[in-house]
């Protein structure tokens, strides 16, 4: 699964580490309709990494559908991912969010070590409101 440039919280180029890690995100996810790169922000808060990871909406164009956003449906392989992982703190899956200022909604969240480095997984269902769609389909010729 591609990703896009995310939004590092610092100016400091992306530690390979990191980069590794969004790679293998992408790769637990499978997904069931037509999905563009992963959206993801990274922030560090003492010793942790905490790393925000979304399917970007989807632009329909043209057609009946022309200009509603779409929400990429997908699987996500937990097991392979948990394994990457050297040490596992905390699994949690919110289906809902966690209340009305949750602006995360549905997610799981994996707390644990990663290639050393201690880490917090947030694995959205949806992106955040306000990001811009990670690509566009053209539906302007199909029985969407």
């Amino acid at each position: 699964m591609d990703t896009d440039n995310g939004n590092d919280s610092s100016s400091a180029p992306l530690a390979d580490w990191l980069e590794a890690l969004i790679a293998t995100i992408g790769d637990c996810l499978t997904a069931h309709s037509p999905m563009g790169p992963l959206g993801w922000y990274a922030y560090e808060e003492g010793d942790m990494t905490e790393l925000v990871i979304f399917p970007k909406t989807v632009l329909f164009v043209g057609g009946e559908m022309d200009g509603e956003l779409g929400v990429p449906g997908f699987s996500f392989d937990v097991q392979t991912l948990l394994t990457s992982l050297e040490r596992v703190d905390a699994v949690q899956w919110n289906s809902q969010g966690m209340g009305p200022h949750d602006e995360e909604g549905a997610r799981l969240s994996i707390e644990g070590i990663y290639q050393g480095h201690e880490v917090w997984i947030r694995i959205l269902a949806e992106a955040p409101e306000g990001e811009e769609p990670g690509m566009e389909v053209d539906t302007s010729d199909s029985d969407w």
